[in-house]
């Protein structure tokens, strides 16, 4: 009869959830590289005015800020009527941006 075998001991520490990142605006990397780069150029440039607002969202395309809305379904629909499908930007106003990481998508073999 077969010896039953323990099962292997993990050497590794157990992943415990760690808190956000906050990134401050300065030390992003500069505008240029990536989808939206105009556009957050243009929140860092209207950030200052733009706090007044914390908490709302604001709708920008390109260099133009087409409006500041107190939901997000408002400013989508702000951005719907104005640029269609074209591309545009909702963004929370907040005094420290958040750290996003993207990745790219997977395409399913046919």
């Amino acid at each position: 009869m077969p010896k039953s075998r323990k099962p292997a001991e993990s050497k590794s520490k157990p992943r415990t959830a760690q808190p956000r990142a906050k990134v401050k605006a300065k030390e992003l990397s500069p505008p240029g590289k990536f989808p939206f780069d105009r556009e957050m150029a243009t929140f860092r440039a209207h950030l200052p005015e733009l706090l007044a607002r914390e908490g709302a969202y604001v709708v920008i395309r390109g260099e133009e800020i087409a409006g500041i809305c107190d939901d997000l379904e408002e400013a989508a629909n702000l951005g719907y009527e104005r640029y269609g499908l074209s591309g545009f930007m909702l963004r929370e106003i907040t005094a420290v941006e958040p750290k996003l990481m993207f990745a790219k998508p997977y395409i399913w073999p046919s």
